[in-house]
């Protein structure tokens, strides 16, 4: 796959060498005169409305101040070409001939005061106002802390732990728009009294809708996504499936609807994107869209919506032997228990395809996944082969503007192809 030339700007802001000088400056300039900055990574891009990109950065550096958490996570926008330049441009790293304006983390234009998440004591000043209990709030022990995940404007999660104790269990920290608590807040609500049954959710200590943040205990278990080798592969996914099944045996109420209609939508814009990116794999990715659309004229009814997750696959998914942990509800949505069901199976493909040499155990994962959610009719089947097609179609279209990983973008579409057949020859007979 190779780039059009009309997107250079977009080919230098994710190349560490390119960009290498000015981070290691900014990171020197805000954080510590001694710092080194030792590696850059593009860890994530998405495309944004407006024409432009976001863009993630994984940061490792030696000799900062110790009390940052790390690894830092650092996003920018890649603007559009008609797109203005924000306000603050003062506290970013800002690349002119590029149109990249990088905020210096913990800056965050949209998350309120994100920088007093970062600091151990203010943070814990808060959660003892808001009547946190929880032992890391209570005592006086030094913290240590860790950005989970970050996008710019949307929300920062990070892990606080003792200093002391690191393996102990501690706080997870949401920052996210004040605005937005409200409705996170209540997708968790909705699921907290019935969650035992089958799964479990983080336990909230205590949420401020002023400064957008919703607090948590830290939950026992690792993620699917990051379990070793040697782990038991096949009961974690298992685990996911029995999850799941609990997940979409909850009772529904009033909520937004999440739509086949509304998922072509969002794979016709990204494949569009795909294709004026990288022409000459432009028939390849409108051949996949075109599949999809054609599979989802004759798709089977859905007998029943259910509340679904939206965003349900493997780093959603804490395992432990005891306690199977679903995360992130921000997406939660009345659909198609299908769509959570074929996205986790994409995620299984698109890990067998980023870890070759450990696809068979991957794989393994699947099928323990599928047996663990339990019988489905053949209409479900179709259903799930169809969102997983889906979900591989998009992926396809992300992972193709991360240049570590771009190579997968051709195989994830060769996979969502192959799954056609089978959907056909189900619904033809």
């Amino acid at each position: 796959m190779k780039l059009h030339s009309s997107f250079q700007r977009f080919a230098d802001a994710t190349n560490p060498d390119r960009l290498h000088a000015a981070f290691a400056a900014a990171l020197r300039q805000r954080y510590d005169a001694g710092a080194s900055l030792t590696d850059l990574q593009v860890s994530r891009v998405l495309p944004r409305a407006v024409a432009g990109f976001t863009i993630q950065y994984r940061i490792a550096w030696h000799d900062a101040a110790a009390s940052l958490p790390r690894p830092l996570l650092w996003c920018g926008h890649l603007l559009g070409p008609d797109e203005p330049w924000p306000e603050h441009r003062a506290t970013s790293v800002v690349l002119e001939d590029l149109r990249l304006v990088v905020p210096v983390f913990p800056f965050d234009p949209a998350l309120v005061d994100l920088e007093a998440s970062c600091t151990p004591e203010i943070e814990r000043a808060r959660l003892r106002e808001l009547g946190a209990q929880h032992p890391l709030v209570c005592n006086d022990v030094a913290w240590t802390s860790e950005v989970l995940s970050y996008r710019l404007e949307r929300r920062c999660v990070i892990r606080c732990r003792s200093a002391a104790a690191p393996q102990e269990r501690g706080v997870v920290v949401k920052a996210i728009r004040p605005r937005r608590v409200a409705m996170a807040h209540q997708a968790l609500a909705r699921v907290e009294c019935v969650a035992a049954d089958g799964f479990a959710i983080p336990t909230t200590l205590a949420v401020d809708p002023i400064r957008g943040r919703i607090y948590s205990e830290e939950s026992p278990g690792v993620a699917v996504h990051d379990l070793g080798p040697n782990a038991d592969v096949v009961a974690a996914y298992a685990a996911a499936g029995r999850a799941l099944r609990a997940l979409h045996a909850l009772p529904i109420g009033a909520g937004r609807e999440a739509t086949v209609g509304d998922e072509l939508d969002r794979l016709r814009a990204r494949v569009e994107l795909a294709g004026r990116m990288f022409p000459d794999s432009r028939e390849t990715f409108e051949a996949a869209w075109l599949a999809m659309v054609e599979e989802s004229a004759v798709l089977p009814p859905v007998a029943a919506r259910t509340w679904i997750h939206g965003d349900f696959y493997d780093k959603q998914v804490l395992f432990d032997p005891d306690r199977t942990t679903v995360l992130d509800w921000d997406e939660m949505a009345l659909g198609d228990p299908a769509r959570d069901h074929g996205n986790f199976l994409a995620h299984v493909h698109l890990r067998a395809q980023q870890h070759p040499q450990r696809s068979v155990a991957f794989h393994a994962g699947g099928h323990a996944f599928e047996r663990g959610y339990g019988v489905r009719d053949d209409n479900f089947v179709v259903r799930s082969r169809w969102w997983c097609a889906a979900a591989l179609v998009r992926l396809a279209t992300l992972y193709a503007l991360r240049p570590l990983w771009r190579s997968l973008a051709l195989p994830l579409l060769e996979t969502s192809r192959c799954i056609h057949p089978e959907s056909r020859r189900r619904i033809e007979s």
